[in-house]
């Protein structure tokens, strides 16, 4: 019985590889690898909105880039400093 069960074929057989198996390197061509900008790099361009009269834009770089939106009535000193602390983490929210 068990030479029987070694010389019997248990394997079932397989179709031809190239017919089971179809072929998808004409898709992997068509989808190379894209390479993401960073907005802190480059940041995007983006449209102003009118904010209600409490809150204002302000800047992490240069003139209209990375923008943030703080409170109004911030004094100067605070508003430095939390545009400061915004700019060590631009990063993080960029």
């Amino acid at each position: 019985m068990l030479e029987a069960i070694l010389n019997s074929d248990i394997a079932p057989s397989l179709p031809n590889n190239e017919q089971s198996v179809p072929s998808f390197t004409n898709e992997l061509k068509a989808c190379e690898a894209k390479t993401i900008k960073s907005s802190v790099n480059e940041p995007p361009e983006v449209e102003l909105k009118d904010l209600p009269p409490h809150l204002e834009y302000a800047f992490l770089e240069g003139d209209n880039k990375l923008s943030v939106i703080i409170a109004k009535e911030l004094g100067d000193e605070k508003k430095a400093d939390l545009i400061k602390v915004l700019k060590s983490h631009k990063r993080a929210i960029a």
